[in-house]
């Protein structure tokens, strides 16, 4: 009867640390010099490379909160408690993610100077980044 209760108890601290198991910080991933690739290969200029990535960052929640010239910063809302920012930096050949910022996201810059983060950033920005090849790809 003694195991059976210490085998129960120790089943239950297992499920109770999966949760906080899976929500481990990752490192920050940057999406760096991706080119521009539009519809048929055709040689766009950065105000239309601006255009895809404005309507991309609408498209999937997130809000343009200034632009400058060659960078775009982006931010989203997740749930009323997370919030990332990022800058878009874009010429008329490439553009680029970088992390900028975030609320309630266990951002974390290491003693080795690695950046980390929750999971779910590298996520949402590679889910951003799909976006702004689908708006680009349509030009």
């Amino acid at each position: 009867m003694h195991n059976k209760i210490l085998a129960f108890v120790l089943c239950l601290l297992t499920f109770a640390a999966l949760p906080a198991m899976a929500r481990q910080t990752v490192p920050i991933v940057n999406i760096d010099n991706t080119p521009v690739v539009s519809a048929e290969a055709k040689k766009l200029s950065a105000a239309q490379v601006l255009q895809a990535i404005k309507a991309a960052v609408i498209s999937q929640g997130w809000t343009v909160s200034n632009v400058a010239d060659g960078v775009v910063t982006a931010s989203i809302l997740v749930r009323q408690k997370h919030t990332v920012i990022v800058d878009i930096i874009y010429d008329a050949d490439k553009y680029s993610i970088h992390y900028k910022d975030s609320v309630n996201m266990k951002y974390l810059k290491n003693s080795g100077g690695d950046e980390v983060i929750h999971p779910f950033y590298n996520k949402w920005v590679a889910t951003l980044n799909d976006a702004i090849r689908l708006e680009l790809s349509k030009l």
